[in-house]
């Protein structure tokens, strides 16, 4: 999990897995390579845009809970501690 120029970044170690997540000013876009173009011009794609009231409406106090321990578990890392381009707090 990574963060630069404010997109949040993770993959399953390959750059053909990565997924961004963008924050825009009602909301978040969620997007991934676009595998209709050649490689040397994949791009991103959005494939699924939520505003912030859909994601109230939808995730409980239970998931943020579940989630934050997550993160937590993983800043404890060594891969987190060493990554230059962490999520910043």
């Amino acid at each position: 999990m990574s963060e630069n120029n404010g997109k949040l970044s993770s993959s399953m170690g390959t750059g053909g897995s990565t997924v961004q997540v963008i924050k825009t000013n009602d909301g978040i876009e969620i997007q991934t390579l676009d595998y209709n173009k050649p490689v040397g011009q994949r791009d991103f794609k959005t494939v699924k845009k939520a505003t912030y009231k859909e994601i109230k409406e939808k995730i409980t106090q239970k998931d943020l809970d579940r989630i934050n321990s997550m993160i937590e578990q993983y800043k404890k890392t060594k891969s987190y501690r060493e990554n230059k381009y962490r999520i910043k707090d």
